[in-house]
Formats: structure tokens, sequence, C-alpha cells
């Protein structure tokens, strides 16, 4: 039996039928998490990657308890790009360093400088890397979706990745690998690498269930050690499109997947897959999914799989929010021909730097012939490889590159040799915080929400709509979509502000999936706004944006089943409510006032909300960014959490008290 192949494996149900789940039921709680805090990193592409180091690289330099905090926290819920950079530190190679992955916190501000300068080190230095920062990966030229739309083309013709692969393929070569958790040499072949908790979990609920496993990779958390903090329980925020009854559009349903088990933890009521099986109750054995079932015995199941459900798999469909943005420039293709010669050209130089560095060579066995031809570089494989009438016919080939996998019901399951595959999608299509999925485990009673979004909160001209449709004074504030639906609010409407779901027609609306996403009661909106807008200093001089936009909230958790979320906090609840600390990307004054003059002129003009790309809001289809703007996001967001302006907001919730 192997993972390379179709055979079968035996593998653990993971029922969520009481919906009172928690952390503690996977990890234990034998490493100490005061607090009980969560952490989300929303998505938002390689912006959203770079908030997340930075916002992680504060948490490990602030010390509470006489520890990190970030060794103290209990789970992390990452979206998309903040998938890119919560899942490969979970499981950091052995030879990545904290400090290496993360970078160093830079206490002095000022001490930043543009390039490599006497008397500075690395962590100052805004043009360079660490070794194996996570910051190398949308450095690479090649990441950005016109370029990885041309090695989307490659990979396809070259090792014959399939269509519904090509961007967890993508995904692994840019983020994945330099941390050993892709090996590129299996390009064209399915993963046989598959993932688990520590090795009591892995011996648990894999290899003594399936001895022949044991030979194969499976990744690990890394050990802490001197050089690395305690991980955090992971759950990584994809989701899957099903059928509601009456409506002709697909929604779709919140899937995690954790170092435990992969499924629909919530009990969607009526959604139906493209098996007309009603989806939700929990999941399976996280390797064991992507999986035919062949029996079930109690809480014990046989499967039949061609490959394990891996990293690769899971880091990719939460980020395939750009999947749909390469079919797009696809479909543009398929429409007008005399493109391709135009987008090769403007991605030629990056494209061959791609194939030079990331894929593989003659240290694979690489096939002779291709290889020659592949070293030869892009301006070969441009002439002989993919011509423009071959690139056509490529493009008829490759209908759509959503991913796609087999899919069946943890609460009823039952052998069915039959299944179709189901279309997967971003997480961040459905609810881009994380926040909800986190709130699925009753243990977490604190919670940082990074929302890391392009979106600058400003001035409206229209506010927040009470039940009865009258405008709440104080909040003609405009922030980012995924924040009013998890109030029950649609996202701002111009002309109308923020409207309840329930008092709005949404039959035709584009956003018909976010009304799944409540966990706080409605009237808690309105004070979200107005805590924001207060803690940024933009309510003593609006667009001033003088402070970080951080505020804390105590709010009840309403029943959401749809994520799985038991209610606590209502009146005569023994659980009580929770501590949320919302940090939402803006600029701050407070921070570019510190910088020295080179790095301000940088900059540019901090009321020009277009200077520098329009930094700290970096659009999120511009996939690549420079060193340097990576650099200085992260280290702005680093500076953020941790400054004392602001650190004991975080600091606090890391007491048993709080």
């Amino acid at each position: 039996m192997s993972l390379f192949g179709k055979s079968d494996f035996k593998a653990r149900l993971f029922l969520s039928d009481n919906q009172e789940r928690t952390v503690s039921s996977f990890i234990g709680d034998s490493h100490a998490t005061p607090g009980n805090v969560g952490v989300c990193l929303s998505g938002g592409g390689s912006r959203a990657l770079t908030c997340g180091m930075g916002q992680l690289r504060a948490l490990k330099e602030l010390q509470v308890n006489g520890k990190s905090l970030l060794g103290q926290v209990k789970a992390v819920s990452t979206v998309s790009g903040g998938s890119w950079v919560g899942v490969p530190f979970l499981y950091l190679d052995e030879e990545t360093s904290d400090d290496d992955y993360l970078n160093r916190y830079v206490e002095d501000q000022s001490r930043l400088v543009a390039t490599k300068t006497g008397g500075h080190d690395l962590s100052e230095t805004l043009d360079e890397f660490p070794p194996n920062n996570i910051g190398q990966g949308p450095a690479e030229r090649s990441f950005s979706p016109l370029v990885l739309a041309f090695c989307a083309l490659i990979l396809h013709k070259l090792y014959k990745v399939p269509a519904d692969m090509l961007w967890q393929t993508l995904v692994g070569t840019h983020i994945l690998k330099p941390y050993e958790l892709y090996n590129p040499s299996l390009l064209g072949k399915k993963p046989t690498t598959f993932f688990s908790y520590d090795l009591e979990t892995l011996n648990r609920d894999i290899l003594d269930q399936n001895p022949d496993l044991r030979d194969e990779i499976g990744h690990l958390y890394v050990n802490a050690d001197a050089q690395r903090v305690h991980r955090p329980f992971l759950i990584c925020n994809m989701s899957m499109f099903v059928s509601l009854p009456g409506y002709p559009d697909k929604f779709l349903v919140p899937v995690q997947v954790t170092p435990f088990f992969t499924g629909v933890v919530g009990d969607p009521k009526g959604a139906v897959d493209a098996n007309n099986q009603f989806v939700g109750g929990g999941g399976v054995t996280s390797f064991g999914f992507n999986s035919q079932l062949l029996s079930v015995t109690n809480a014990n199941v046989e499967l039949e799989q061609n490959r394990s459900w891996a990293l690769v798999d899971a880091v990719g469909v939460s980020s395939s929010f750009f999947a749909e943005k390469v079919n797009e420039i696809f479909n543009e293709m398929k429409k007008n021909p005399s493109l391709i010669k135009t987008y090769r050209e403007k991605s030629q130089d990056a494209v061959n730097t791609w194939i030079n560095k990331i894929l593989p060579n003659k240290k694979f066995r690489l096939a002779g012939a291709v290889l020659d031809e592949v070293e030869q570089g892009f301006d070969k494989i441009g002439a002989e490889l993919i011509s423009d009438s071959e690139i056509i016919d490529i493009l008829d080939d490759i209908d759509d590159i959503v991913p796609k996998y087999l899919y069946w019901p943890a609460k009823s399951a039952k052998p069915d040799s039959s299944l179709k595959p189901n279309s997967f999608a971003d997480g961040g299509n459905l609810e881009n915080t994380g926040v909800a999925s986190l709130l699925a485990y009753h243990d977490i009673d604190n919670v940082m929400a990074f929302v890391n979004t392009s979106t600058p909160m400003t001035e409206s001209e229209k506010g927040v709509l009470d039940e009865n449709g009258h405008e709440i004074p104080g909040t003609r504030i405009f922030v980012d979509s995924q924040m009013p639906p998890l109030f029950g609010y649609r996202p701002y409407r111009e002309g109308l502000g923020y409207q309840l779901y329930s008092a709005a027609d949404t039959t035709d609306a584009d956003d018909q999936d976010f009304s799944f996403s409540q966990v706080f009661e409605s009237s808690a909106f309105a004070d979200f706004l107005t805590k924001m807008w207060t803690a940024s200093g933009n309510a003593e001089k609006p667009g001033s944006n003088q402070r970080p936009a951080i505020c804390e909230q105590t709010l009840r958790v309403l029943d959401n089943t749809w994520f799985g979320v038991k209610g606590r906090g209502g009146a005569g609840d023994a659980k009580g409510k929770i501590n949320i600390v919302w940090y939402y990307n803006n600029r701050a004054r407070d921070w570019y006032d510190q910088l020295n003059d080179e790095v301000k002129d940088l900059l540019g003009n901090f009321d020009d909300a277009s200077s520098f790309h329009n930094f700290p809001h970096y659009s999120t289809l511009s996939s690549h960014l420079s060193e340097t703007e990576i650099n200085l996001l992260a280290n702005y967001t680093a500076w953020a959490v941790a400054d004392s302006s602001n650190s004991g907001t975080f600091t606090r919730l890391f007491s048993e008290s709080h």
C-alpha cells in the first residue's frame, strides 16, 4: 500500500453533532495557553501574507507570563493570503528559525534604511530578506497573475499537471517549496505526502491503522526549541460550492482543514453538494480527504484514494481566489488571441527566471530532451514548446483551473463508489476574516482578529440602518465588505449605507454567501465602527489616521449552524462573552513620523492615499511585491502591535481573568 496509486486506507471520523467542540480536545492542555487566545489572519493575497508576517513577528516579540505571546496562542485561523504565512509557519522545516521566517522586530523604526548601510543589521534593511523569510515568495517576479498564467501553461504542457491542480502547484512552488513542504520533482505526479499534528497523533490516527505508510513523508508541526516558539492549533479555511432548494445560483459552505481532520463542521440546512448529498457534520482524518468511502464502522472508515490530501491542497484551495484571476486571463486570451503575444512579452523575463529557479533540473532526472529545451529558457519554450497556436489548443484543454475534490458528508457517511468531484473555492469568498470558523471552538475566549484589508477606513455618505431603517448617528464610516456580515449587515451600498440582511431583498445580490456569516449581535456593528474610528484618531480629525486602527469589544456570540458555532454570552449562559481585539489595516501618522527622512521620501506624502503603491493598502491582485514593499509593510504592522502605545491591548488577553 502506498500513497502513490489507488489504494485502500483506514481513517477516523470526527463528528460535530453537539457543536461544542474544543481545541483542547485535540491538542490537550499540557501546554499553557492562558486566556485561551485565538488569532485570525485574514485573506488578502501577498498583502495579507506580509501584514501577517509583521503581526506574528510582534506577537513573538511581546512577552507576558515570562513567555512570548505567540508561543501561548491556542489556535490560529487562516484565510487565503493569511494561510500563505500561517500554514508554513506551523510546519516549518528544522533548518529555518522563527527569526529568519518572520524577520526580527525593530523597536526603533527610525533605524529602518532603504538599502544595506553600515551600522544597520539585516532586520533594519528594507531591500533584503533573511534566508528563508516568507517574504521571498511574493517577492518572486513570477508571483503575479499574468506571469502565473504562463507558468500554468508550462506546467500543463511540459509536466501534464491536471487543470484542477495547476493553482495548487503554483502555490507549492512559490510558498511551500522553500520549507520542504512541497517537492517540485513530483510535478505532474500526485502529491505523495500528508500531514498531521505530532508524532503521537500521526501514529494514532494514521500509521497504526496504515502501517505501510511508515515509509512515506508525513509533515508534522515543528518542535518548539530555542529558535522556535510553540505552535497553535491550525484552522485553515476554504469553501465548497453547494446548492440550496429554490435558488438557481450556487452557494458556498465553509470547510476547515486542521492537523486532525478536514471537513464541513457545521450543519448548513438544505445545502447539498454535487452528488445531491446534504453536507456537514464534521470531517475525516485530513490525509483521507478527497476519497471514495468504502465502509463505515462507528467512527472508523475505510477509504479508496488515488493519493493523499496534502498541505499543497490546503494552502492552494484556501487561496484559490487567484485561480479565478488566472482563469480570467485565460479567457481573455481565448477571446482575443492577439493578446497572447502581448502577454508573452510582458511575462518573458519573469517566466524564464521561474523556470531556472523553481522547476526541476538535472538532479531530478527530468527527461533529457525536455530538460535541454527548458534550460534554454523562455524563448526556446515560446518558439517550440508552446507556440501561440499551441497555447490556443492548451487553453481549450484547460476549461477551468478551479480546484475539484471528492467529498462525502461525515454526518451521514455511507459508501458510494460513484462520487463526482465538487468544486472548491477560496475561504475568503465566504468569510475572509477567519473569525466565524475560530468561534466554532467553544474554548476560545479571547480573539485577535487581524483584518489585513486593501480598503482604507474613510468617511461615508451614509451610515448604519437599524432594524427600523433609521440611521444610527455617528456611523458614516466606510469599511471593508468582510466586516458588516459578521454582524448581520450587508456590505456598504452607495446611497443606502449598511442595511441588515434581514431587512433587505438579497435575491439577486452578489453578496448572498456573506449572509451566512453572522456571529455577533447586529447592535454591536455601530459600536465597532465608532470605536475603530475613534481609535485611529479620525473622530478627533477626520482623515488624520493618527494612530493604528485597533479596538476591543466584548461580544455575545450567536448560534451559526453554517459554521458550526454555538452561541454564548446570553442571559443565563454558563459560558461568557468573548473579548475580541480588532486590527484594521490602515495608515498611522504616528508610525510615519518616526521614520528617518530617507524612508519618508520613499513612502511619499502621508496624506496622499496613492503614494508608494497605496501603502499599506497594496492591491490584492498585486500578488508580486518588491522586497521594499514587503519589509515596509511588515515593519509597520509589527510596530502597530508591539509598540507600547498598543501592546497592552494584546498582552491583556493572555490572562485567565481577562
